[in-house]
């Protein structure tokens, strides 16, 4: 039997300590609320949820989000967003959406690796996100392979 695997590390900065907190309670929060609607009968939140964190729980079965938060001695803060296994790009791409519009930053991006614990055909892969304030882009490498490779195919040459 294989399993499959989707990983990726990145970091984003925060401009503030209390950004920092901000971004750990928003990551508490999601825990809270998957394991709240998961697992009935867990106590209920100290606060209430944000807005944000029900709407994104409502929208996602599971929440599969790692999230640790450093403070930096300057008054900066920087969230460390990860997968070793199987944690999901798109989510942890929404949760820095939402850190950049409360906190007006700069687009973020990262890349994610598709690995297998066999060697098979076909099952590696990766790709890119970006994350602005307005959009997340996905860029799949399969995807651009086959469809790079049906374009030379008909005689259409690739930029």
């Amino acid at each position: 039997m294989a399993n499959n695997y989707l990983q990726f590390s990145f970091t984003v900065d925060l401009p503030t300590t209390e950004a920092g907190y901000r971004a750990e309670e928003l990551a508490s929060q999601l825990e809270d609320c998957h394991n709240e609607r998961n697992f009935p009968g867990t106590d209920e939140p100290a606060t209430p949820y944000d807005p944000w964190v029900i709407e994104f729980c409502e929208r996602h079965e599971y929440v599969e989000l790692d999230a640790t938060v450093t403070y930096n001695d300057d008054g900066t803060a920087c969230v460390w967003l990860k997968s070793e296994e199987c944690h999901s790009a798109e989510q942890a791409a929404e949760y820095v959406q939402k850190l950049l519009i409360e906190f007006d930053l700069l687009p973020v991006g990262f890349t994610y690796a598709v690995t297998c614990s066999k060697m098979r055909v076909d099952e590696f892969g990766g790709g890119g996100v970006v994350v602005t304030q307005l959009n997340i882009y996905f860029k799949d490498a399969s995807q651009w392979v086959w469809q790079t490779l049906d374009n030379l195919k008909i005689g259409k040459e690739v930029q």
